[in-house]
């Protein structure tokens, strides 16, 4: 009988299809690889890309949000590889060193000296961790009770993971799990850590066939044949009582792990298969858990959604498919696809899901909360914003004053008090003259000689940026290097500037360098604007309550920072006559409504308020944030505020 005739066409697209399937087999088996070799794949060198919160180096009062990753204003492009934190980015040079940029919580920007031969990075728990060719760990970042960089008695890792309140686990190449704590009895010693990592085991039995870990008091685990898993400390619907914690000085604690507790990360007593559609899920090549919706990559290209959606938002978006990479950090979630591009979606508070349009090439991806990342081998698209360059640097040259934020004032010294992303330079001399410059290039509807299109010339005075040209606008420009002078040198211009919607706030702060009394009206009337203007975006963004995000925009950073001490330093300083009256209420409610850093700005209000003689205002304060902020144990904080006063405590009654 004679055989059917095959289509025109019908042999690529058969062969694709092949090919195709081929791949996922690769993606599938990728995990036991790098897990037996305890190595990544050589990758091509290349950039790092963000959008979202400008969170790097000396962007500090930046209103773009996208960039490339810059050291000494210089565009780094020998990256191999990426992790990301909460604001943060760490980058696996092609030399095997590793740099460190971002908010640099918890010192996480202080890379070890002479830290080399890193063949992965990542960020867990409160630490920085990078993996060594010869699989033995070295950590960084402080507030985990634990000075030492190099973690003893852990090797032949691949990776580290979070696993509860200063719990650990490390994945070894054979497959098998170490759980270790750090700070272990409150030691800060690591070298205790020799005796304390310990085989990870359930029911008694030791885990192994681990592909990879989430992070969590309950993580996630994938083994080697594409099956998941969820590890426990107890049945489920059981919980355990929680660590009991004791101070014993500035940097230790004693840690009592009750019940259940006291086994972790070392001992799980249930492991339970994840099921999807009342089946064991399958085929599974990749897991990540940010804290927000765990998710799965599988072997055909597909992403699975695991658990709750804790932060609210868009699901995944429909029709994602040939995924090769997936990260996540809360609200974020990002998947690097097979033709090199990126898809993003979560709540979007800071334009972390806004990929820059043309972004192509993408060999790695990484999620930062706030901010998004990737790493790009082609080249960086006209929609991504560099720092300034041509014009901008021949003023520099000429006038020695420096754009790029590196003058911090207008006198002939060298520059100490300097931010830690930075270096001190010194200035040539005094630099008064150019003042009616800067004031005319600010004033002035400023740009490019070559037309500006698609911006119009309003927009750019307004602070626009030419992105598809990839320079800055000189009006920004020279806005910011106003600032760098002295408050008594430019602030007749500044007063008359204070209508300049992009700098009216830094403006305000500039000016109130020099006692914030006749600026006080205006400071508060910014940050209670700020409040109700966040209120509204949370109203309307479709956020669910448990996603915090109002409590995401109202972090106090930047501009808003220097703002709300400018205030607080004002009313500081005033006798306590000045509050019987309560002429001083607005002020203080501005302080308690402007969010937080995190426990410094509680405190610091509590201390004020002791201080004027506030009790009664002290009490209802501290009832408020001790509910509220549970977290950072902020009742010892107070505690030594009112050791330092001899009336009574006002403490609350509980």
């Amino acid at each position: 009988m004679a055989r059917p005739r095959q289509r025109r066409g019908a042999a690529p697209v058969l062969r694709e299809a092949r090919l195709y399937r081929a791949f996922q087999v690769f993606l599938l088996l990728l995990p036991l690889l790098l897990a037996q070799h305890g190595s990544c794949m050589v990758t091509p060198a290349g950039k790092v890309v963000w959008w979202g919160k400008d969170v790097l180096q000396h962007r500090t009062y930046s209103e773009h949000t996208n960039g490339v990753l810059e050291i000494d204003n210089e565009v780094v492009d020998n990256v191999i590889a990426i992790a990301a934190g909460r604001a943060q980015v760490l980058g696996l040079r092609s030399d095997g060193t590793v740099i460190s940029c971002g908010f640099g919580l918890f010192g996480w920007n202080e890379v070890p000296a002479g830290l080399s031969n890193v063949v992965s990075v990542s960020v867990a728990g409160n630490s920085c961790w990078a993996i060594k060719r010869d699989g033995t760990v070295v950590r960084w970042g402080n507030s985990d009770g634990d000075d030492s960089h190099v973690v003893a008695g852990l090797s032949n890792i691949t990776a580290v993971t979070w696993a509860g309140y200063r719990s650990y686990l490390a994945l070894r190449r054979d497959g098998t799990v170490l759980g270790f704590r750090l700070g272990e009895n409150g030691s800060t010693d690591s070298s205790a850590l020799g005796s304390a990592a310990q085989q990870v085991r359930v029911y008694g039995h030791v885990l192994t066939n681990v592909a990879a870990l989430t992070p969590g008091n309950d993580p996630l685990m994938l083994k080697r044949d594409g099956t998941v898993w969820r590890l426990q400390y107890y049945p489920s619907g059981e919980p355990p009582p929680e660590p009991a914690v004791t101070a014993t000085g500035d940097r230790t604690f004693l840690i009592d792990f009750r019940g259940e507790f006291s086994k972790t990360p070392y001992e799980y007593t249930c492991a339970e298969p994840i099921l999807i559609g009342g089946r064991p899920l399958s085929n599974v090549i990749a897991i990540v858990d940010g804290g927000g919706q765990p998710l799965a990559l599988k072997g055909d290209g597909t992403v699975v959604a695991l658990g709750t959606n804790y932060h609210g938002g868009p699901a995944i978006p429909a029709g994602l498919n040939r995924v090769t990479a997936i990260a996540a950090n809360e609200h974020l979630n990002l998947a690097l696809k097979s033709d090199g591009t990126v898809a993003a979606w979560g709540a979007n508070q800071f334009g972390e899901t806004l990929v820059p349009a043309g972004l192509t090439n993408v060999v790695a991806i990484a999620a930062g909360g706030l901010v998004s990342f990737a790493l790009t081998t082609g080249p960086l698209p006209s929609s991504v914003y560099t720092y300034p360059q041509g014009r901008l640097e021949e003023m520099e040259r000429k006038a020695d004053l420096v754009f790029k934020g590196r003058v911090t004032s207008s006198r002939a010294i060298t520059n100490t008090p300097f931010p830690p992303w930075g270096k001190p330079h010194a200035t040539n001399g005094k630099m008064q003259s150019l003042l009616p410059t800067l004031e005319a290039l600010f004033s002035a509807p400023f740009g490019p000689t070559n037309p500006v299109p698609p911006l119009t010339l309003e927009a750019l005075q307004a602070g626009g940026q030419l992105g598809n040209l990839r320079v800055g606008d000189v009006h920004t420009s020279a806005g910011h290097a106003l600032l760098k002078f002295d408050a008594d040198q430019v602030s007749t211009f500044l007063k008359a500037n204070l209508h300049d919607p992009g700098f009216r706030i830094s403006f305000l702060c500039k000016l109130a360098e020099k006692g914030a009394g006749p600026w006080l009206t205006d400071l508060a009337g910014v940050m209670e604007s700020r409040r109700t203007e966040n209120q509204r975006k949370a109203e309307t963004s479709g956020a669910e309550p448990q996603a915090h995000y109002f409590e995401a925009l109202m972090a106090l950073s930047g501009n808003y920072f220097h703002c709300w001490n400018r205030i607080y330093g004002y009313l500081h300083d005033l006798p306590k006559e000045q509050f019987v009256t309560g002429k001083m209420d607005r002020y203080l409610d501005v302080l308690e409504n402007a969010g937080t850093t995190g426990s410094r700005e509680p405190v610091m209000i509590y201390e004020l308020y002791r201080m004027k003689g506030l009790d009664e205002r002290a009490k209802r304060f501290r009832a408020q944030t001790e509910q509220k902020l549970g977290a950072y144990r902020i009742g010892q904080f107070y505690d030594k505020v009112d050791a330092t006063f001899t009336n009574a405590s006002p403490r609350p009654a509980h």
